[in-house]
């Protein structure tokens, strides 16, 4: 066992692979992600992410072999289902043929999937549907990482779930019965009766909308999903920040907001077609005027003590403005105000041109802000 809080432990050897260079290119990043390297010897490198350990070790038929370490069996899968996803990037036919020591799972329902139950599906104001799932298990859902895939099967096909790979990382089917899975936040959380909340934006004719709606109905068929995660990152922990989004990240950004320190202040940028009749909650916000002319979003500032309960929306000026990328909005708002170039973080989320309406693009990116202002 490499460390007594990842018990969980599994190696992949990694044909004609040099240690040499895996080692730099793992540690490069590490250094750009600001992760801890508790190890770095001769044959051995071990990395701390937030979620486990990944390294390399000496392997048993190869050169070199790949190490993942968690807490538990389900970060345990996530951490080799990352792995192979990096190897597949840099040498695919090397992620192909990778095969994990803690014995084949080949086939089987990955160890992060579980199936939901609907238990309720309420308006959210015009353009938002609220939806409350229950599971088995939530225990590994918190602040860490508050993103998931809602697994949602077919109306007219048998459907089919995702599966284990011969190379451990997560295989999902294709054809008639492949489930659609786009990415959503949790907003809320009650582990006690084993249940999770999500805000779904309509999107007319986007496939999660008409399942939520089918849902709704208690259409057969309709009230059972899967869930696979957590993923993605948590909760900021910051003193100022700057966010952009439009109705896709309101719940991500409304949950961000929610779990900043008292203190706390920065500016949200919010583009949403209805502008105030959106009526999307967030708590915590004070309007601080208006960022520009008519589709521009609103800029607010939050302050988290004695501030109103919803933050108020601008009118984006049509569908075509709400194309432009937020993300041209929060740079021109830091342009215009140098000063914020300076503060740590930033989240933001866009519609890019040509997307179709039902892409997956809820949920934060947060970026350093050398990324930005380089």
């Amino acid at each position: 066992m490499t460390h007594p809080t990842y018990p969980h432990e599994s190696l992949a050897d990694l044909p004609g692979v040099a240690f040499p260079a895996l080692r730099q290119m793992i540690l490069t990043q590490a250094t750009n992600a600001k992760l801890k390297v508790l190890e770095d010897a001769p044959g051995c490198l071990t990395v701390e992410t937030a979620h486990g350990l990944i390294g390399l070790r000496p392997g048993t038929s190869a050169e070199t072999a790949g190490m993942v370490a968690a807490t538990d069996e389900r970060w345990l899968f996530v951490m080799k289902n990352a792995v192979v996803q990096q190897m597949r990037m840099a040498m695919p036919e090397v992620a192909e043929v990778m095969r994990w020591s803690d014995g084949d799972a080949e086939g089987s329902l990955p160890a992060n999937f579980q199936f939901m139950r609907v238990l309720a599906v309420e308006d959210l104001g015009p353009v938002f549907l609220r939806v409350t799932l229950e599971g088995e298990d939530l225990s590994a859902h918190g602040d860490a990482s508050i993103h998931f895939r809602l697994v949602q099967p077919p109306k007219d096909a048998e459907p089919e779930w995702p599966s284990v790979a011969a190379n451990g990382s997560i295989k999902w089917p294709d054809g008639p019965g492949a489930p659609h899975k786009p990415v959503y936040t949790t907003r809320s959380l009650d582990h006690a009766s084993r249940t999770l909340v999500t805000d779904v934006f309509i999107h007319e004719g986007g496939r999660t909308t008409e399942w939520a709606r089918e849902a709704q109905r208690g259409e057969r068929g309709r009230n059972v999903v899967g869930l696979v995660g957590p993923s993605g990152g948590g909760i900021l922990d910051a003193d100022n920040v700057l966010m952009a989004t439009d109705e896709t990240g309101f719940p991500a950004a409304a949950r961000l907001l929610e779990h900043l320190p008292d203190s706390a202040t920065g500016d949200l940028l919010l583009e949403s077609e209805p502008g105030a009749e959106c009526g999307y909650p967030f708590a915590g916000c004070d309007d601080a005027g208006d960022a520009g002319a008519p589709g521009r979003a609103r800029l607010v500032r939050r302050r988290k003590a004695g501030c109103p309960a919803v933050a108020r929306c601008r009118e984006s000026g049509g569908a075509g403005a709400r194309k432009t990328s937020n993300l041209r909005l929060l740079v021109r708002a830091c342009l215009r105000r140098p000063a914020i170039r300076r503060l740590p973080v930033s989240a933001c989320w866009w519609v890019a041109p040509g997307v179709a309406a039902d892409t997956p693009c809820n949920g934060a990116t947060v970026l350093p802000w050398t990324t930005v202002f380089p």
